[in-house]
């Protein structure tokens, strides 16, 4: 929960700051919270109790603590998410009602003015789909013998950045018609910093490079095929800080009010548990299942080697980008 612990102090405030009470039940006695991308762990539990303790603060401040309303909190992630792990874990003593909402969050999740706050932690950079230029062999973008953008030509670099910017798009006009006028909204992604290559040396990505060393392999010892090599593609973006910035304000529904970069020491290495869970459910869906086990007990033996790839790399350009916005727009 390391991106939640250093920003938590950021939410408090920007709740603090700009959650606006004035009205709010002449609409309902409630306040409707989203967790979109909350996956199964501890986190999203540990996030919606400082979302909930900074809002009843503010009732409190604001000398309103008979009108503290009851919460409702809405946990979002995709289909294939283990919603029966994640309300197995729900704590006893929380102080709101928990309900799942399977979905994709690049569209509409939630009936218009349905919800007062959006939270949404390190699931943004993810991608509908890798872009379909990629595995065109006719086409600038055609990413050979890659999984990603990381050290790709530029064409590669721009298709990648041309799907984030259409699916942050739908994202943020879905939000707009969920969200009350005067919501709030959270976000934070990884990301690099402003100036920083697209096909730099960045934030996560630099996992991806023993991944793709390991299905190359095994596309030589033909246990994978030529074809589903090409048509394989990482669907993420880490995104600068001015690209999301541009995105936003092309946008009329919402208004930033707090953007914060947090710059990262070094590039984390990421463990073969890590990599499973993020990625198992894709490369089986994708390759054999046969030759999964394949696949992370060669990533494991190549971790020695992608920590001192970290050791002699330049300088880290990974940021965690922290975004907060109202929204401006009245349904």
């Amino acid at each position: 929960k390391t991106a939640v612990d250093r920003t938590k102090d950021l939410l408090v405030v920007s709740i603090s700051k700009n959650l606006n009470l004035n009205d709010k039940f002449t609409r309902s006695s409630s306040f409707r919270i989203a967790d979109l991308g909350c996956s199964i762990g501890p986190t999203t539990f540990y996030v919606m109790d400082i979302i909930i303790k900074a809002v009843r603060d503010k009732y409190k401040a604001e000398e309103r603590t008979a009108n503290i309303p009851e919460f409702f909190v809405f946990f979002n992630d995709h289909i294939t998410n283990d919603f029966n792990a994640l309300f197995a874990s729900l704590p006893g003593e929380r102080q709101y009602i928990a309900a799942g909402v399977p979905g994709s969050f690049h569209g509409r999740l939630f009936p218009k003015a349905a919800l007062d706050f959006i939270y949404s932690s390190n699931a943004l950079h993810w991608l509908s789909k890798a872009p379909k230029e990629l595995s065109d062999k006719n086409s600038p973008a055609y990413n050979v013998e890659r999984i990603f953008y990381i050290n790709s030509p530029t064409a590669v670099c721009d298709a990648y950045l041309a799907q984030f910017t259409k699916d942050m798009e739908s994202f943020l006009s879905a939000r707009a018609q969920e969200l009350i006028s005067g919501g709030l909204m959270v976000l934070l992604f990884p990301g690099r910093m402003n100036g920083a290559g697209r096909s730099a040396y960045t934030s996560g990505g630099h996992s991806f490079f023993p991944l793709e060393a390991i299905l190359l392999e095994l596309e030589k010892e033909g246990m994978v095929s030529k074809n589903e090599m090409e048509h394989f593609n990482v669907p993420i973006y880490y995104p600068s800080p001015d690209e999301l910035t541009s995105i936003i304000q092309r946008n009329d529904n919402f208004e930033i009010v707090q953007l914060d970069i947090f710059s990262e020491k070094s590039m984390p290495v990421v463990s073969k548990q890590i990599l499973r869970a993020a990625m198992g459910g894709m490369l089986s869906s994708h390759f054999r299942i046969e030759i999964m086990e394949e696949i992370f007990v060669r990533y494991e033996k190549n971790i020695p080697s992608l920590c001192l790839r970290n050791q002699n790399a330049p300088e880290c350009d990974a940021v965690l980008i922290y975004i907060a916005l109202w929204c401006k727009k009245s349904w």
